[in-house]
């Protein structure tokens, strides 16, 4: 067992596996900056596309409670919302 864990003390492996991980967190950090500055903008914009738009609410009992919910919820304001 000893054996086998010189073999991969050696300083070859030492240095591929440093600049693996290297590589690796780099490769995150670059995924993370892609996912910020290419899906937040898309969900900031049609997060105010809806909450400017007109919501009309068709209901029979219950339309009071469901233009309140929408109102606490802040994605309406209560100006948009016709019952």
């Amino acid at each position: 067992m000893e054996e086998i864990i010189n073999f991969f003390n050696h300083p070859f492996f030492v240095i591929v596996g440093g600049v693996a991980t290297l590589l690796m967190v780099g490769g995150f950090l670059y995924m993370l900056y892609l996912i910020v500055s290419g899906v937040v903008p898309v969900w900031v914009r049609l997060g105010l596309g809806l909450s400017k738009r007109k919501v009309a609410i068709f209901s029979n009992q219950d339309g009071d409670s469901l233009k309140d919910l929408l109102i606490d919820s802040k994605l309406f304001k209560a100006k948009n919302i016709i019952t």
